[in-house]
């Protein structure tokens, strides 16, 4: 599981409940997705990505179907 945290504004570093998640051990999360208005960088653990590029790593799972699976393969 990869939580997802979309953000806007200056404070798209803020993200107190995404960082309770993250510390968690019953989830055991290894790393998350903030959309924010920046450029690419990663933190921590954190992979900040420009909103726009959402659409990019959407795959849709079976045509006609409203699930959507996450494809960070355009990362590569």
């Amino acid at each position: 599981m990869i939580p997802i945290e979309v953000k806007s504004g200056k404070d798209y570093s803020r993200h107190r409940a995404l960082d309770h998640v993250m510390k968690n051990e019953l989830y055991d999360i290894k790393q998350a997705i903030v959309f924010c208005n920046e450029n690419i960088q990663v933190k921590d653990q954190i992979f900040y990505c420009p909103v726009y590029l959402a659409g990019m790593m959407m795959k849709q799972a079976v045509e006609g179907d409203f699930i959507y699976r996450l494809d960070l393969s355009v990362l590569q």
